[in-house]
């Protein structure tokens, strides 16, 4: 019934089948069909998500859907605090997996990426306070070799660019735009247009 429901893509009913159902394999169903629509952008889609993966037990599944969510943050609001917040939940649910042959890896690439956008949140929170270390910080991420797989890098830059934008140090600024562009960084993707042409 599940089967026809999915091909028939009426959610409604998805949802009520799956609440009301009793079986492992149907909540997994359910959940994976729902990942397909726009969960981002309506919270019940997301809680029902969370909540068919977890009544199944389904805790790879539930930690991979928390990275997602720690990506679209990243992706699309720059948000590295709730990403932060998203990334510690899929640790979470990854130490309940019992399958121990993806597990460890999977663990430490959470737990590494974790610690990348650890850094990036405290240098973020530094630029005003103590400026210098903030850009220790943000120049030990640039060279990580597995920075990008937690942060973008021209998020790095935008907070280097507008720290010297904003205090006046343009040849500063200058320098970081440059390396943006040998690195290849879209520059109207990270900066405003008055810190590129001033």
């Amino acid at each position: 019934a599940m089967k026809c429901l999915l091909r028939s893509g009426d959610t409604e009913k998805i949802i009520f089948f799956a609440g009301v159902s009793r079986s492992r394999e149907i909540y997994i169903l359910a959940a994976n069909y729902l990942q397909n629509l726009d969960w981002r952008n309506d919270p019940e889609i997301m809680k029902a998500i969370i909540n068919y993966y977890t009544k199944a037990k389904a805790f790879q599944q539930l930690s991979g859907f928390y990275d997602a969510c720690a990506q679209m943050e990243i992706d699309e609001y720059r948000d590295y605090d709730k990403a932060l917040g998203a990334f510690k939940e899929a640790v979470k649910y990854m130490g309940k997996v019992q399958d121990e042959s993806m597990k460890d890896e999977l663990l430490m690439s959470l737990q590494q990426r974790i610690s990348l956008v650890e850094r990036f949140v405290h240098a973020g929170k530094l630029v005003l306070s103590d400026p210098d270390e903030a850009e220790r910080i943000c120049n030990s991420l640039l060279v990580h070799p597995e920075v990008e797989s937690a942060i973008r890098v021209g998020d790095i830059f935008a907070l280097l660019v507008g720290y010297h934008h904003k205090n006046r140090n343009m040849e500063e600024a200058h320098q970081l735009i440059e390396k943006m562009r040998a690195r290849g960084v879209s520059l109207s993707q990270y900066l405003d247009r008055d810190m590129v042409d001033s």
